[in-house]
């Protein structure tokens, strides 16, 4: 690839240049979670300083806070200490930019050769570049340096405690906690990286400034600058403009937001999910709807006035919300209406690409089920739900005790207001006493919960050592079904972790709420706070009762460390600081997904559009004030709007290719096994963003969970493909590696500690499903044997008389299902009646008088109790003339010769007209239409009438076969054959093996091959002289499928090394017909068999040549699979990252993240699996409700 001649260019080995536009080096390398970095020269140096420059604001900022906020009797000047704090971080971005200088000056020659293998290139470099962008000169550093230090220390200047506190001691904090949130995404640009470019040309400004990098801090620093000269005067207008539109507009200023209409669900998912405790949704019109009810549901339960009401309404629709109720009300919507309008109809096939799980199969579930259901969604939430306003009433009662109105009025009786919430301070021993103990029990069920679950895994204490108890020797599915799945230890923990975490953790939580849940006051702003606690707590019982036990635990601890009190008396700046640190830790949690974009929001957007104008300028200028203390990485709220528009993906997804079908037919299972695995313990806890991995074979599944719920998960399910000349196969063995645990070393304390730790794959156990192994075999060298080739001229005649003998009698079945009579004779009555009539129907008019006597005729002939030769009638030909007499003498020739051939005082007209006596074989075929009346009558008519193939090299029927044959139909009552069928069948079969095995009289010409048996199999057949009486007839297909037969017996034959019985054969033959399917890859319809669940399939390929034939053979059984979770922080650092390089920098180059053999990440897996447009998995699947 070119080098770019520009000297500012950055060295690379993955440097992209085409169409004279360079592009910022990779920002992959930055977004890579934790320590999983890749193992190269000095990888952490490069982590530390990424971590440094994120978070140095924030960790500098901390101690002088502490320093002005706590009363400790210092009273310095605040402009010491924001002189010292910009100090610091001058110091700081001038230290690290002359490091990495230095650096770059040292390895330029290095960096330089693009031929280097990436084995002995460094990645550090590429690190460093995508954190720190190369300067010109070295003048630049201390620019960059003193802007820095110059912006914070006006920043912290103006952030002034004492003059903000009447702004922070309203309600109106929440919105401004939204401002200083949003506005510390800019610091990042400040010390670090500038805003990376769409497209940076070659021909570039090279002034000693480098506008480019530093355009938009300059702008920071001059808003800055007039932020501080502002400050006194804007304490009214800040509250105005905090409430109308906080501080979106700098975030559009900045580039930091997506459009409007993008905006609206980011900030509804953060709400739902920060604020109520909920789940991320998997389509923005529900996101943006579920937030609505929540607000609204808040507003009503915190203008109620009696606490018993509030929390019972709290608790049922925290219940309700936490149940999958919005699929369900549309799909019986849609199942009530029939059809929905045009513009909900996208909807619904997004949501309820599969019915929910209550109404899936209900005719079908017994007693049982709906009795664990009614447990689960009735008798559970009922019980829980009067237990909250059973505990409230026992408080509230205890509370009007006289030993507690005497304690409470001699402590405080100059308050008026309810203090209930001080009950568990240590001044009241009881409730102090249960306030503890419910800590403890909270905790001791979340670690009871999470040993129990640890000893069903692989890896115990956070994955740092391997499970001793876990078996070793689990190879397959017997071995898992012996020491896993009927091990009384696996059982025991299952049932344990089931009653724990379903009944004793929310029986707790609960009863914890009931009792010390209180609203503090009467004001508006600490009931509507309180509100949000309720819901959000009542909301995680049902969704995640670990993690609120595990919530009661943290707040039991804090309450022990530091008194009620002395929270009341920190300060606001104290609190915020606390606050930030809080969602700096959990903002990482709540996942956006890549979502279809709407065009909903549009007219809402143009609404806005005059205010946003307006106040854009002021609510920057009020906004910048706060960048340098409350300071989070730049990738926690969203990623800069989109510079091009690329298309959506569809819900369902997959590629032409093999794997595709086994990934579609395996996805019930694996959904079951995973269902199982949550059920069990084995997933303790699942929340929104967890990835799995499932292995088995060379195939790989991953499951990413969208949606988690009570009683209900949403999840995506995605299939990959492994090709083997590839990186991908190269990372499939080290997940396999990782996987197996694979032992180095003889002792046991080596083999303890878990050597896969700072992986990206975490194992956790075996599991079991049911699908498809595949065995593929090369046919060149099988078939060019002559020992094969004779195999198949014998084995066809066998297989094809099978499948002849099975159609005539399918034939005949259908025949008397379509059209019931009750003997042969009827029959017979029937089909001449209806041929006569058809004479009827080509005579005009003016033979209105001939025709008077063949309706008479016609009477008689339905009079006549049976008949016997007819074939007559049907073999004639009938032109549009008038009806003679000749055609009324014909009509009583066939009367006639029909009573006097049959003999009405026999009961049985079959046995006439066949007669099973071999001896008189010779006399009855000179007159076919007798030998095969009961045959012909649904049989076609070239089937009854073959021509007369003959050919010397066709070797005599086996009739013994065909004996057996017809013995094993006449046994089970299906059919009775004499031997004139059986003579017919041997006609038939000696006429295909001639026209298909033996196509000319002259051996020699055309010869079988191995090469023309793989076409047979295919249906390419040589042309004969029978082949287009086989082509004008359905015995074509059947001739097909016998000669698939013959290959599949042919082959199956030389692994045994014996030819088969006739016993054998007919068992063989019977099993193909009944479990297996036969056929090609080309025609696509096995793919339909292997969504049905075929037990067998033999298939045939070639290859694109057409030189090559293989074939595949696919049994569906139980097979061992392995099953693991991965670091979700790291595979989404990694998809962002290359979202943000393909969207934003429109590098659309092929290999823009091919990075070959990393065995931390495993980059070229996890890419594959990523969202679309980044991932390319060959199967996708819609949303999945389990």
């Amino acid at each position: 690839m070119p080098r770019s001649n520009s000297s500012s260019s950055i060295d690379s080995s993955y440097q992209t240049d085409f169409n004279c536009i360079k592009f910022w080096c990779r920002v992959t390398e930055t977004c890579t979670s934790g320590l999983c970095t890749p193992s190269h020269k000095h990888p952490f140096m490069a982590f530390i300083f990424r971590i440094s420059v994120f978070l140095a604001p924030l960790l500098l900022a901390t101690p002088f806070l502490a320093l002005l906020e706590t009363p400790i009797g210092l009273t310095p000047s605040y402009w010491y200490f924001s002189i010292g704090y910009g100090l610091i971080i001058f110091i700081l971005v001038t230290t690290i930019h002359s490091i990495v200088w230095v650096y770059k000056t040292r390895n330029r020659a290095r960096t330089a050769d693009i031929n280097l293998s990436p084995q002995s290139h460094s990645l550090l470099a590429d690190y460093i570049n995508s954190l720190f962008p190369e300067r010109r000169n070295i003048f630049n550093l201390l620019v960059q340096g003193l802007l820095s230090g110059v912006i914070c220390t006006l920043a912290l200047a103006g952030l002034l405690p004492s003059q903000l506190r009447i702004l922070f001691d309203n309600f109106w904090i929440l919105f401004f906690i939204l401002g200083w949130l949003a506005v510390s995404l800019a610091q990042f640009n400040l010390s670090s990286n500038a805003p990376i470019e769409t497209a940076v040309p070659t021909k570039q400004s090279h002034s000693i400034l480098q506008t480019e990098f530093l355009s938009r801090p300059t702008h920071v620093l001059i808003l800055l600058t007039l932020a501080v000269i502002l400050a006194p005067f804007h304490t009214l207008t800040s509250i105005i403009f905090y409430s109308i539109l906080c501080s979106t507009p700098l975030l559009w200023l900045l580039g930091l937001l997506p459009p409007f209409n993008q905006f609206i669900p980011v900030l509804s998912e953060r709400c739902v999910i920060l604020l109520f405790g909920g789940t991320a949704l998997t389509s923005q019109i529900c996101v943006v709807i579920l937030c609505v009810v929540w607000w609204v549901y808040v507003y009503i339960v915190s203008i109620i006035q009696c606490d018993i009401a509030g929390l019972v309404i709290s608790g049922l629709v925290s219940y309700l919300l936490s149940l999958n109720l919005f699929s369900f009300c549309i799909y019986s919507l849609y199942r009530i209406a029939g059809v929905l309008p045009l513009k909900y109809s996208e909807l619904v096939t997004r949501i309820i690409p599969y019915k929910p799980y209550l109404l899936r199969n209900v005719a079908l579930k017994s007693p049982t089920y709906w009795l664990s259901v009614s447990a689960r969604y009735f008798i559970l939430p009922v019980i829980c739900l009067s237990l909250l306003p059973a505990c409230h009433i026992a408080v509230s009662f205890l509370y009007n005790t006289s030993i507690c109105q005497h304690t409470i009025s001699d402590n405080n009786s100059t308050n008026s207001t309810n203090n209930i919430s001080v009950l568990y301070s240590i001044e009241y021993p009881a409730f102090f006493g249960l306030f503890i103990f419910y800590g403890i029990i909270s905790l001791l069920s979340l670690l009871s919960c999470y040993i129990l679950s640890s000893l069903q895994n692989k890896t115990i204490l956070c994955n740092t050592l391997n499970n001793p108890l876990y078996p070793a020797n689990v190879y397959n599915e017997l071995d898992y079904t012996a020491s896993i799945q009927n091990s009384w230890r696996v059982r025991i923990a299952s049932i344990s972790i089931q009653i724990i975490r379903e009944y004793i953790s929310r029986a707790i939580c609960i009863t914890f709420l009931g009792f010390f849940l209180h609203p503090t006051s009467n004001t508006l702003t600490p009931s509507f706070l309180f509100t949000i606690s309720v819901v959000r707590s009542l909301h995680l019982v049902w969704r995640a009762p670990l993690c609120l036990s595990l919530h009661i635990s943290i707040v039991v601890f804090i309450d022990l460390c530091v008194t009620y009190q002395t929270w009341i008396n920190l300060s606001v700046g104290v609190h915020l600081l606390i606050i930030g640190w809080y969602l700096l830790t959990y903002q990482p949690a709540p996942l956006t997904y890549i979502r279809e974009e709407k065009n909903c929001f549009v007219l809402l957007s143009l609404l806005l559009l005059p205010f946003t104008l307006l106040f854009l300028p002021i609510s920057t200028l009020l906004t910048l004030t706060l960048i340098p203390i409350f300071t989070l990485p730049v990738f926690i709220p969203t990623y800069p709007h989109m510079t091009s528009f690329w298309p959506p993906q569809s819900q369902h997804s997959s590629w032409g290719v093999k794997e595709a079908v086994f990934y579609e037919e395996t996805c019930s299972e694996v959904c079951k096994i995973f269902k199982q695995m949550i059920r069990h313990g084995v997933i303790l806890s699942p929340s929104c963003g967890q990835i799995f991995l499932i292995r088995y074979e060379d195939r790989i599944i991953v499951l990413t969970l969208h949606e988690v719920g009570y009683q209900y998960i949403c999840l995506s399910y995605r299939g990959l493909e492994l090709e083997a000349t590839s990186c991908h196969d190269i990372e499939a063995t080290q997940i396999d590696d990782i996987l197996e645990m694979n032992k180095t070393s003889n002792s046991v304390l080596a083999n303890l500690y878990n050597k896969y730790l700072l992986y990206l794959v975490t194992p956790l156990t075996h599991a079991v499903i049911n699908t498809y192994s595949e065995a593929k075999n090369s046919l060149r060298p099988t078939v060019n044997s002559k020992h094969t080739i004779q195999k198949c001229e014998a084995n066809f005649p066998k297989c094809f008389a099978w499948l002849l003998i099975r159609e005539v009698i399918k034939l005949r079945e259908d025949s008397v299902e379509l059209k019931p009579v009750k003997s042969a004779t009827d029959l017979l009555q029937k089909s001449v009646t209806n041929s006569i009539k058809k004479l009827y129907s080509k005579q005009p008019d003016s033979t209105a008088d001939k025709s008077a006597d063949l309706d008479n005729k016609i009477d008689k002939l339905e009079r006549t109790p049976a008949l016997a030769s007819y074939r007559h009638v049907w073999s004639t030909g009938y032109n549009n003339d008038n009806i003679t007499s000749d055609s009324i003498s014909e009509v009583d020739s066939i009367i006639d010769d029909s009573t006097s051939q049959i003999d009405l005082r026999q009961d049985n007209p079959n046995d006439l007209s066949f007669n099973n006596s071999k001896n008189n074989l010779q006399s009855k075929h000179s007159n076919p239409l007798v030998n095969r009346t009961d045959i012909s009558s649904f049989l076609p008519y070239s089937w009854i009438h073959p021509p007369q193939i003959h050919n010397q090299s066709v070797e005599s029927i086996d009739t013994v076969l065909i004996h057996k044959y017809c013995s094993y139909w006449k046994d089970r009552k299906r059919m009775d054959l004499d031997w004139s069928q059986i003579e017919y069948f041997i006609q038939i079969i000696t006429n295909c093996v001639s026209s298909i095995v033996h196509p000319s009289k002259d051996n020699i010409t055309n010869k079988l091959t191995g090469t023309q048996i793989c076409k047979n199999y295919e249906g390419q057949f040589p042309w004969s002289e029978g082949l287009s009486w086989l082509t004008s007839t359905s015995l074509l297909q059947l001739a097909i499928i016998a000669y698939r037969y013959t290959l599949k017996l042919t082959t199956d034959e030389i692994v045994l090394m014996e030819d088969m019985s006739y016993d054998s054969l007919l068992e063989y033959l019977l099993e193909l017909d009944t479990s297996w399917y036969i056929g090609c890859i080309s025609d696509g319809i096995w793919k339909q068999r292997v969504l049905e669940s075929t037990s067998h399939l033999f298939l045939l390929s070639r290859s694109k040549k057409g030189t090559k034939y293989y074939n595949y053979t696919l049994t569906l059984k139980p097979q061992l699979v392995h099953v693991a979770s991965l670091q979700p922080e790291s595979l989404h650092g990694m998809w962002s990252s290359q979202l943000f390089e393909l969207l934003y920098l429109k590098n659309e180059e092929e290999e823009r993240y091919s990075v070959q053999q990393e065995e931390h990440i495993l980059r070229n897996i996890s890419t594959q699996a990523g969202d679309y447009p980044i991932g390319y998995p060959v199967f996708s699947s819609a949303p999945l409700y389990i």
